[in-house]
């Protein structure tokens, strides 16, 4: 089963969209401070973000897909890095910019990130908490 996550600007929090049965339209099952998404896979539609710079007009070209194992707020956000953080401080920042990149890339190096064994979507950045 896959599930989509992606970063909402609007509210700020994450849009989590679980995969629909055969036929029904896709839409928005929850909203969260942050989700933990296992075998995670980023997506970025080219006819979207093609769009995207023609027109100037912000709209959800990428996510990440995999399986949603977790979400929760704001509150729970410290205890959950706490517990699942690699010990030398949080994961590998990842970030998708349509105006810069084409892809989602990793913040210090700029270099592609292709997906990961688990990655925390939080306020507009992901962390890639194992590869």
């Amino acid at each position: 089963m896959t599930d989509y996550a992606h970063h909402n600007l609007h509210t700020g929090q994450v849009s989590i969209r679980r995969q629909p049965p055969r036929g029904c339209t896709r839409r928005v099952d929850e909203t969260a401070d942050y989700a933990v998404i296992r075998n995670a896979v980023p997506h970025v539609s080219e006819a979207g973000l093609a769009t995207l710079r023609t027109k100037g007009q912000r709209a959800v070209v990428a996510d990440i897909r995999g399986q949603v194992i977790e979400t929760g707020t704001s509150d729970e956000v410290l205890d959950f890095a706490m517990r699942h953080f690699r010990k030398d401080g949080l994961g590998r920042r990842v970030t998708f910019n349509p105006w810069r990149e084409d892809t989602f890339v990793y913040s210090d190096t700029r270099e592609e990130f292709t997906g990961c064994a688990l990655l925390v979507v939080n306020g507009g950045y992901c962390y890639e908490v194992q590869s």
